[in-house]
């Protein structure tokens, strides 16, 4: 395994080799999810916890956290952290356009 468990994508954590820049884009949806929220989207008290959390792919969307967040923002993060990677965005200008444009579809 290489890098930080709470910011890899399910197959960064199952398989190195696979990996692409579909794991930059998770880590990126990782880093917004966290500063809109001030918790982690994935989270355990160990390694192994965080690596299932990841991996499972459950988790609190971010207007529940925080009720001033609109639901458009859980549309992106679902699509964000989609177990599926053909699923997520293609690009981070893909992920910018989303956001801006408030449509995740």
């Amino acid at each position: 395994m290489f890098g930080t468990p709470r910011f890899m994508s399910p197959e960064q954590l199952l398989n190195s080799k696979g990996v692409d820049l579909h794991a930059d884009l998770w880590a990126l949806a990782v880093v917004a999810c966290w500063a809109l929220t001030d918790r982690p989207p994935f989270d355990g008290e160990t390694l192994a916890g965080i690596s299932m959390a990841v991996c499972q792919g459950v988790f609190t969307p971010p207007s529940q956290l925080k009720p001033d967040l609109s639901p458009t923002l859980d549309a992106w993060f679902a699509r964000a952290f989609d177990l599926n990677i053909q699923n997520r965005f293609g690009s981070a200008q893909e992920m910018t356009a989303a956001l801006s444009g408030g449509t995740c579809q």
